[in-house]
């Protein structure tokens, strides 16, 4: 180890930390840890659940995840709600029409995904101050289960209302 090093050259003071980092990185390291110019891959060391286009858990389980969660909100930029195939064939080629409704429920924050069905968001913005005035609407009314606004027209079960004021 020592030859090796001794024949690495060590750079100037100003750029010794970063480079001198890389070169012990590169010698050191496993290289499934490295990206191609020495520098740490941060997604080496995250679960499988949060890797950028992951879609599987450690066990085998399909997940959603932020990948999934930013692909849907520009489908509802691009399509309508309620165009679940045109989404599921241009975006989330992975997930089917009946989960990719089931998780614009979440996006939106509401059980009652009806009075929105024809609506196209301008905006990612847009979608988040609904899904925020769905939350509020919810918690205010003792409506907000499952990270979802439970409108009157839909059973409630009381006993599963989340006080967030306590989380």
């Amino acid at each position: 180890m020592k030859a090796t090093l001794k024949g690495t050259c060590i750079p100037d003071y100003e750029h010794a930390r970063d480079e001198w980092s890389r070169v012990l990185r590169k010698f050191l390291s496993p290289q499934e840890i490295l990206l191609p110019d020495g520098t740490i891959n941060q997604d080496y060391f995250k679960p499988a659940i949060y890797k950028k286009n992951k879609v599987f858990s450690v066990d085998g389980e399909k997940i959603w995840g932020s990948y999934e969660w930013s692909q849907l909100k520009s489908a509802l930029c691009m399509y309508p709600v309620g165009s679940w195939k045109e989404i599921r064939e241009n975006l989330l080629t992975q997930w089917s029409e009946e989960t990719i409704e089931e998780q614009t429920k979440y996006v939106l924050g509401t059980n009652d995904i009806q009075s929105y069905i024809g609506w196209k968001a301008t905006s990612v913005d847009e979608i988040d101050e609904i899904l925020e005035t769905n939350r509020g609407a919810g918690i205010e009314q003792g409506r907000w289960i499952e990270h979802r606004y439970v409108s009157d027209n839909m059973a409630l079960d009381t006993t599963q209302c989340l006080n967030e004021s306590q989380s």
